[in-house]
């Protein structure tokens, strides 16, 4: 069973909605979002932090400013394709060694 997650934004909080899902399922999910919890929150710095220069400071930092902001999203694409292959080495759809660790190949 697949849990479907969505996502509520109300005024003063965000939600996370399961269906689909049991207990174990939901902590799980706690728990991962437990670990990305300083992400999130570094990411919502990163809106505050631009809110506080001066056009003048954006301009001169507009360059490494979107260098980062590309580099911060090549990192979270390439987090969730290790989680896709993580999820297929699980379920033995995929194997470590196709991974770049041959050591590891499977009998």
């Amino acid at each position: 069973m697949n849990p479907q997650i969505s996502i509520e934004k109300e005024k003063h909080s965000i939600a996370l909605r399961f269906q689909n899902s049991d207990q174990t399922q939901i902590e799980n999910a706690y728990t991962r979002f437990e670990e990305i919890r300083g992400l999130v929150g570094e990411l919502i710095a990163i809106e505050q932090a631009l809110l506080s220069i001066s056009d003048g400071e954006y301009e001169n930092r507009f360059k490494a400013i979107q260098a980062m902001e590309l580099k911060l999203q090549i990192t979270l694409s390439s987090a969730t394709e290790q989680a896709q292959i993580c999820r297929e080495i699980v379920l033995g759809l995929e194997s470590i060694s196709q991974q770049g660790f041959p050591e590891f190949q499977e009998p």
